[in-house]
């Protein structure tokens, strides 16, 4: 069965997009899923199916598949195996399968920023919150813990973002993520800023003076703008 298999791989080319990605669903929700994607390699199959991912990028994707937890959520497989590309490629692919937008956003997440969990350090304090606070939080550390035990990588800037989040998970008072904006449009619009689109500048500068401390209240916050971007008033104006 295994030698026509391997014979007959350039085959699978013809079976409709949908099937074979519901096919590699069923692969990655099995706990053997590192055997199942070693198995696309021995067959020829790897190639075929996953065309945009050359056979080194594969190879390490199956070594970061293979250090996950037996239970894991389909999309942290699928971000494992794809650890080997970024996440404009590992799109391409999921779009030519016919992933659903759900499906993909989750999964490119993940390939994406899984990096940025190893090395939160250098980040600043807002983006660590972010980052850390998101709902696929723990799949996303989980994927940065899988891939630097494949590659064998310091653990150390993941023990660092575990505290993090634990710290920031119990933060309350206006710097919590969960706080509301101190900030928001119309209170740009009462310092006499007509709307538009630096209006978004200005909010996400806002935004990050809140969660990074910066300021406790909107009133210091508000003087705080002024007296640090005073271009934004003079060209707006």
């Amino acid at each position: 069965t295994a030698a026509a298999a391997k014979r007959r791989a350039r085959e699978v080319s013809s079976v409709s997009h949908e099937r074979i990605r519901e096919e590699i669903d069923k692969m990655l929700s099995d706990p053997n899923r590192a055997r199942a994607a070693a198995l696309l390699s021995e067959l020829d199959l790897a190639p075929v199916v996953f065309q945009e991912v050359d056979a080194p990028s594969f190879a390490l994707g199956r070594s970061v598949l293979a250090e996950l937890p037996r239970e894991v959520p389909r999309a942290l497989a699928w971000a494992a195996l794809l650890a080997g590309v970024d996440a404009r490629t590992a799109d391409a692919l999921l779009v030519r399968l016919r992933s659903s937008n759900a499906d993909r956003e989750a999964i490119c997440a993940l390939v994406r920023d899984r990096k940025r969990a190893r090395s939160i350090g250098e980040l600043r304090l807002a983006d660590r919150k972010r980052l850390l606070l998101r709902g696929d939080a723990p799949a996303l550390l989980e994927l940065a813990r899988a891939e630097a035990v494949a590659t064998k990588q310091d653990l150390s800037g993941l023990a660092l973002s575990h505290a993090k989040r634990q710290e920031f998970q119990e933060e309350t008072g206006p710097h919590a993520l969960a706080s509301p904006p101190l900030v928001r449009g119309n209170d740009l619009k009462d310092m006499g800023l007509p709307p538009g689109p630096h209006f978004r500048e200005i909010l996400d500068y806002a935004e990050n003076a809140r969660l990074e401390g910066r300021a406790k209240d909107k009133e210091s916050l508000l003087a705080a703008i002024r007296a640090e971007h005073p271009e934004w008033f003079e060209k707006k104006s």
